[in-house]
């Protein structure tokens, strides 16, 4: 999760062309007045994107009576895209197309701060109302849509705190000394919530691109997030191990991710965890002598942050 502009999109602004060049699967669409689309933008060479495929495929099966369809944007060319859709055959049942130099992005993930794939979002009546990681809590958002119980006005209230967010890290990518104080003030305005809080500490340790992590406030966060529960949980240890990790423990922070996936009791969760793995155990075969995952863009990288976020961010909870 990094950064986007200040002046960044809202939800509930009119949702960008899709400027495809290319169509591998599917017939081409556009987005209808009242239509409901799931516009997700993934990426051959992601690890998290290939793990959301086979998900995506069934909630388009379950949500395809009701109207909804799922297009998968990748920014590669076809003579890359298609192979790999022709590979994933029955797994990929969705329309799947390629991004005409990036422009789809730049209306949807570029508008909206994204950086970190895969990344979908949802759109309704020509109107973007969620975007988040496809396993975070996209199903749930879909059926509230589809029944007309979302709250738009709810949604856009949090948006000031998506502000302040993007603010912070704006700030702290910077070097900027008021980022401590800004961060600070942001986590202590979250309640004590357990999600929330683990977002918190996710958003802030996900961020490669960002030289400036403050791993000790994400800690703040993943400590008030365990006094919440009696027991270990999951999720906070996946991202308490990412944290060390991305920090320089990394033997330390490995073993509590694979932990996590031990103990995770929850299926939806549990691909999410079994990432966090893969991911930094790649890390680790990359740069065996570094303390951090491959920057993006860097000769060992893909150009973009690949871990998923376990829901979207804080603010929007």
């Amino acid at each position: 999760m990094v950064a986007g502009p200040l002046n960044a999109a809202r939800l509930g602004d009119p949702a960008g062309t899709l400027s495809i060049k290319d169509w591998v699967k599917g017939k081409p669409v556009q987005l209808t007045p009242r239509g409901i689309y799931v516009v997700e933008f993934w990426a051959t060479w992601c690890g998290p994107c290939r793990t959301t495929i086979p998900r995506l495929t069934e909630m388009q099966t379950k949500f395809k009576a009701k109207g909804v369809t799922f297009i998968g944007i990748s920014d590669e060319p076809a003579d890359v895209v298609k192979p790999f859709v022709a590979q994933m055959g029955d797994q990929m049942s969705y329309i799947v197309a390629c991004d005409d130099e990036r422009k789809t992005a730049m209306s949807y993930m570029d508008a909206y701060g994204q950086q970190g794939i895969p990344t979908a979002f949802i759109v309704k009546d020509r109107k973007v109302l969620w975007f988040g990681h496809p396993l975070s809590d996209m199903e749930p958002m879909l059926e509230k849509i589809i029944s007309g119980s979302y709250d738009l006005k709810e949604v856009q209230k949090k948006e000031v705190q998506r502000a302040a967010w993007t603010e912070y890290v704006r700030a702290s990518m910077a070097g900027e000394p008021r980022a401590a104080e800004l961060g600070k003030k942001f986590l202590d305005g979250i309640p004590n919530e357990m999600e929330p809080l683990v977002s918190f500490a996710f958003g802030i340790v996900s961020n490669t691109q960002n030289k400036n992590r403050d791993f000790s406030l994400a800690m703040l966060a993943l400590d008030r997030a365990e006094k919440l529960n009696s027991e270990k949980n999951a999720l906070i240890l996946g991202v308490r191990g990412i944290t060390m990790f991305e920090s320089g423990q990394r033997d330390q922070g490995l073993a509590l991710a694979r932990e996590a996936v031990t103990i995770c009791k929850d299926p939806q969760r549990l691909p999410m965890l079994q990432n966090f793995v893969r991911v930094l155990e790649t890390a680790i075969q990359a740069r065996p002598q570094t303390g951090s995952i491959p920057a993006p863009g860097s000769a060992s990288s893909p150009p973009r942050p690949i871990v998923p976020p376990p829901n979207p961010p804080p603010p929007r909870r």
